[in-house]
């Protein structure tokens, strides 16, 4: 299995994002959605993949991030649809993808100011106040019942 290289996979990120932008133009105006939706279902799809590629390539989970959202925007474009919304939402959601768009050339072309993986900040647990936290639990150990005697 061949390994594509960055370039490609920034390339196919921005050439399913501007095709996005299209077909949801296309759905707030074209009397037809069927075949346009099953089209932005495919570049949505390929946003998603590309974005998870591009954060495993980077050690970057803000990338994984990004193809998350793009899953999500994939369930509420199909819910908008199904629901029979007003097409003018559509020509929100482009606009959302433009938004995307430049996200994603930022993310792709900004400093990180950080060496190795990035990774997200990790919550505070509310049940914790900076210090450790130890159970102690039985050992489960089975004595049969002629060897305490």
């Amino acid at each position: 299995m061949s390994e594509l290289s960055e370039v490609e996979i920034a390339d196919r990120l921005r050439t399913s994002l501007r095709s996005a932008v299209d077909l949801c133009g296309k759905l707030a105006t074209v009397p037809a959605q069927g075949p346009n939706y099953r089209k932005l279902i495919v570049e949505l799809d390929l946003i998603e993949g590309s974005a998870r590629q591009m954060g495993y390539s980077r050690d970057d989970m803000r990338w994984q991030l990004f193809g998350y959202n793009m899953a999500r925007f994939h369930q509420r474009i199909g819910d908008v649809l199904r629901s029979r919304g007003a097409r003018q939402i559509f020509l929100a959601m482009a606009k959302m993808i433009e938004g995307a768009l430049a996200e994603a050339e930022k993310l792709r072309t900004a400093k990180t100011g950080r060496r190795g993986m990035i990774l997200p900040l990790p919550k505070a647990a509310p049940h914790r106040q900076n210090r450790p936290v130890a159970v102690k639990l039985p050992s489960g150990l089975l004595v049969p019942a002629g060897a305490m005697n």
